[in-house]
C-alpha cells in the first residue's frame, strides 16, 4: 500500500508540478486580452516574476521554503 502525499506540494507533483502551474499562469497572463491590465503592471520580461512566484508557491504549498531563504 502506498502512502498518500502529505502536502499540497507533493499533491501538485513537487518541484515540476509547481513550475508547470507558474509557467502556465504567466503564459496565460502574457497572452490573454482579459489579463492585459495586470500584465501591464509587470516588467517586459516575466522571468523574474515567474521565479519569484515559483519560490513563493513552493514554500506556501508545503515544499522547500525557497522564497524565505532568498
Amino acid at each position: 500500500m502506498t502512502t498518500p502525499p502529505s502536502s499540497h506540494y507533493e499533491r501538485l507533483g513537487g518541484d515540476a508540478g509547481v513550475r508547470r502551474i507558474v509557467e502556465r499562469f504567466y503564459d496565460i497572463m502574457d497572452s490573454a486580452p482579459e489579463a492585459a491590465n495586470v500584465r501591464a503592471l509587470h516588467a517586459a520580461s516575466l522571468k523574474r516574476s515567474r521565479e519569484n512566484l515559483y519560490m513563493y508557491l513552493s514554500g506556501w504549498t508545503g515544499g522547500p521554503p525557497l522564497y524565505e531563504q532568498q
